[in-house]
């Protein structure tokens, strides 16, 4: 039961289901459909999913591990600072979920086994704060920019994940549709952290605090409309794309609203908005890829 309550708080299962299948369902869209005119293996999709679903749930876990010390000091109300689980119970499951990674990867074949090895080495670098922590967290944007630069590998390795596809490094839809996918997780990760002023904290470890209310909201808005561009690439430029300019505007319009009267209500009204963005943008390239 409290392994329950831990992913309720840390990692909420119908949330991630459903960010995890959006995401290999749009890889399986833009990879598959210009090979085969459809998705020609919904268990390949299946695969990247519950691939992607580990991947993610194991970073998390790491994350418990890696920030125990500063989230002691700046958010001991989480699971693991109160006593719900413990560090024996995180490493735990770390392994577990280490066996099913290894599992799903080494039945897909060599080419997804070599892209998930890369994902898994570069996420354990990650891990160790790349063997310089205290340099590292001192430099907020380096710090963003190594962590999202994991979207490459892992995207690659779902792509690897839809069959078989040569020349997979050299295909600029491939590698439009990885930075397509990792810029809407960066987007996610944006909205996650905006906070009005006066819900600061002493950590500092949000994009407001860091960039300030207005470049924290630009940075937001230039990745979401990168992400809109990526996806027009990515799913073949097709018309039907044109659906997703819709949730784009609405989008925008919670960044400039939170922009110009931040408050709590307003950032919680942005993650909101992310997250249907997120949805809308990434059926609207599956769609569109299929048409």
């Amino acid at each position: 039961m409290n392994y329950l309550q831990y992913l309720k708080e840390r990692f909420p299962p119908q949330q991630f289901l459903l960010l995890a299948g959006l995401l290999a369902a749009a890889v399986g869209a833009c990879v598959q459909a210009p090979l085969y005119g459809r998705i020609a293996s919904w268990p390949a999709v299946l695969a990247a999913a519950l691939a992607l679903l580990f991947f993610l749930f194991r970073l998390r876990l790491f994350d418990e591990l890696k920030d125990y010390a500063h989230d002691s000091k700046y958010y001991p109300d989480r699971p693991l600072h109160r006593g719900l689980v413990t560090v024996a119970g995180i490493k735990r499951l770390i392994v577990l979920t280490l066996a099913a990674e290894v599992l799903i990867a080494a039945r897909a074949g060599l080419a997804p086994l070599a892209f998930f090895a890369a994902s898994l080495v570069y996420s354990l670098l990650m891990f160790k704060e790349f063997f310089a922590p205290e340099w590292l967290r001192g430099r907020f944007t380096l710090y963003i920019l190594t962590h999202e630069l994991l979207a490459v590998p892992l995207f690659f390795y779902a792509a690897a994940l839809q069959g078989p596809r040569p020349g997979l490094l050299a295909d600029p839809m491939v590698w439009a549709t990885a930075l397509f996918l990792g810029c809407q997780l960066f987007f996610l990760e944006i909205a996650r952290k905006m906070r009005p002023p006066e819900a600061e904290n002493a950590a500092r470890d949000t994009y407001t605090a860091q960039y300030g209310v207005r470049g924290a909201s630009l940075l937001l808005g230039v990745t979401a409309a990168a992400a809109l561009a990526l996806g027009w690439y990515a799913c073949g430029r097709s018309a039907v794309y044109a659906l997703a300019l819709a949730p784009f505007a609405w989008f925008v319009f919670s960044i400039i609203s939170f922009a110009r009267r931040p408050s709590p209500a307003s950032s919680k009204a942005v993650f909101n908005t992310a997250v249907a963005y997120f949805t809308l943008l990434s059926a609207a390239a599956i769609w569109a890829a299929l048409a």
